[in-house]
């Protein structure tokens, strides 16, 4: 006799079902929009140059969230909300793209292997990176002083040489706290060997008796 499912497998799997074919809810998009529109903020007050094309973009986009939701049919009111919502995840998500671009070399600038190299290698890695962040930075900055009428497609390129200049400038410092990584665990994993080849008895016990 099969054992039936609990209600709340059921729940999850109705859930992953859902997720993995699309399926979404009015529900679903108005939190979506909630979430959004917090990111939006967020980059807004992070970019400053760049508050007014992002406000502008949030503008447009609310306007079809709130186009949508009138709408009489369910099936055209959620697609509508989640069209709006893709528009609006587009702009913050090139947004997000370059914070973890730059969030992520300034970790490696201060990751502990690689401040513990011999102080004229880190300094000209380091030299590297912060000139790849001051210049990412600038372009950022120049752009915005026109962002507010330029196309989102225009951003999206300033935004994308900017992950470049930042990307070229981790690649070094990646490689290189990889190196000293592999080389701490090949150590560590030889050191282990010879632990063990050490505590091992030489040779066999005799066995057996005389006959």
């Amino acid at each position: 006799m099969r054992a039936l499912l609990h209600p709340k497998t059921i729940l999850a799997l109705l859930l992953v079902y859902a997720a993995a074919f699309g399926c979404t809810s009015e529900r679903g998009e108005e939190k979506n929009w909630r979430k959004n529109k917090d990111l939006v903020d967020q980059y807004s007050n992070e970019f400053p140059a760049f508050k007014d094309a992002i406000q502008k973009r949030f503008k447009e986009a609310e306007e079809m969230f709130a186009k949508a939701k009138a709408e009489a049919d369910e099936k055209k009111r959620v697609q509508g909300m989640q069209d709006a919502n893709e528009r609006l995840k587009d702009l913050v998500g090139d947004f997000q793209g370059y914070k973890e671009k730059r969030d992520e070399l300034r970790r490696l600038l201060g990751d502990a292997d690689l401040q513990n190299l011999p102080a004229r290698e880190f300094n000209a890695l380091k030299h590297s990176a912060d000139a790849a962040l001051a210049l990412a930075d600038n372009k950022i900055k120049e752009a915005g002083a026109s962002a507010t009428g330029i196309a989102a497609g225009t951003i999206k390129d300033i935004l994308k040489e900017a992950n470049h200049q930042i990307e070229q400038a981790a690649v070094p410092l990646r490689q290189k706290r990889d190196d000293i990584v592999a080389k701490r665990q090949a150590e560590e994993e030889a050191r282990k060997a010879a632990a063990q080849a050490t505590s091992q008895p030489q040779g066999g016990t005799a066995s057996g008796g005389t006959q």
